[in-house]
């Protein structure tokens, strides 16, 4: 019999074996990296506040490339402007604000919907939102029931918000309503000067502006927005109809986005700071004092908080068409995005 002939198709499997066995252990010890997807231009609807520093960092430490994207950072007024943008493909994504104008742009378009949770009023953090009052006056405005009739500058913007919702809860614990305080909207840069010559005796306002106000110690918060509304959800991403067709590409801007999330989680760190001094044009001193937004981890958003928002939005006649949380919210890419950034 041939020798060579017997073993032949045993030498062959050995081989075989030997090379799958390799590649295999290759592959567990990182030695072979995997493939990166081909980059997907992707634009981002951004505006210059701290909510969206994950976006910021991810664009500057390079996750969005890790994960196939070409993102193209597009700043917009507001949201009301990113809305046709969405609808049209001319963004792909932008943080929206919890506000009727969001309800009223998922009823009218069906093709649109929040993706990944971005800011909340969290239970035991900083104070991001909140009423001030006059130093000299806090102790005696710390109760709503003492707030009837006095003049309250909001935030701008506005009451349609949940810093509106907020105040509305606020001052229905002293058993009053909205009707019963006046309003007006000042600018920020206004505010402390409006608060001192006594031309307002409250002021609602967010940050940069708290710590701005408070810094000279004329001002005082008397209540903060997880106060009365506990993990109360400020803002979403929202997909455009591209994203939420084309699954992994919007699982990986998810995962990009987390791990931005989680740096930003590290708080006023020198290159948390550079980088977001450079987006928000914020003074680099400025954002080592102020209040970071709680971001979660997971890209999860408080659903209850926004539908209890929606519900008060349309009694006050400001929702079109109350929406389901399946109308406005895809879970899909906040379900996978974890495990696929989870640390070895």
């Amino acid at each position: 019999m041939n020798l060579k002939k017997r073993f032949l198709p045993g030498f062959f499997i050995l081989n075989l074996f030997l090379g799958i066995l390799i590649s295999s252990c290759a592959h567990q010890s990182g030695a072979f990296p995997s493939a990166i997807p081909k980059p997907a231009a992707v634009k981002i609807g951004v505006q210059p506040f701290m909510g969206m520093g994950p976006i910021f960092i991810a664009q500057e430490e390079g996750f969005f490339t890790k994960h196939g994207i070409q993102a193209e950072l597009v700043e917009i007024k507001s949201s009301a402007e990113a809305v046709p943008l969405l609808i049209q493909g001319q963004l792909d994504m932008t943080s929206m604000a919890v506000n009727p104008g969001f309800f009223n742009a998922v009823a009218k378009s069906g093709g649109i919907r929040a993706a990944l949770g971005q800011s909340q009023w969290k239970s035991d953090g900083c104070i991001s939102t909140g009423v001030l009052a006059r130093a000299a006056d806090a102790a005696r405005l710390a109760d709503s029931r003492s707030w009837k009739n006095l003049k309250v500058a909001l935030d701008p913007v506005g009451l349609q918000s949940v810093q509106g919702y907020m105040l509305s809860l606020a001052l229905a614990k002293g058993d009053l309503a909205l009707a019963d305080i006046q309003t007006q909207k000042i600018p920020p840069a206004n505010t402390t000067d409006a608060l001192k010559s006594g031309a307002i005796d409250l002021l609602q306002i967010t940050e940069p502006w708290i710590t701005r106000v408070t810094t000279t110690g004329d001002a005082q918060v008397i209540l903060a927005g997880q106060d009365v509304l506990p993990n109360g959800q400020l803002s979403v991403f929202v997909y455009a109809p591209r994203l939420l067709k084309d699954a992994d590409l919007g699982l990986r801007l998810a995962q990009a986005y987390l791990e931005g999330v989680r740096q930003f989680q590290q708080g006023p760190t020198d290159r948390n700071v550079a980088i977001l001094a450079r987006y928000t044009r914020l003074e680099p001193e400025l954002l080592k004092k102020v209040c970071w937004p709680y971001i979660p981890a997971d890209g999860s958003a408080n659903l209850d908080s926004m539908l209890e928002f929606e519900k008060w939005a349309a009694s006050q006649g400001w929702v079109d068409k109350m929406v389901e949380v399946k109308d406005f919210w895809d879970g899909r890419f906040v379900a996978a995005a974890p495990a696929a950034t989870a640390q070895p």
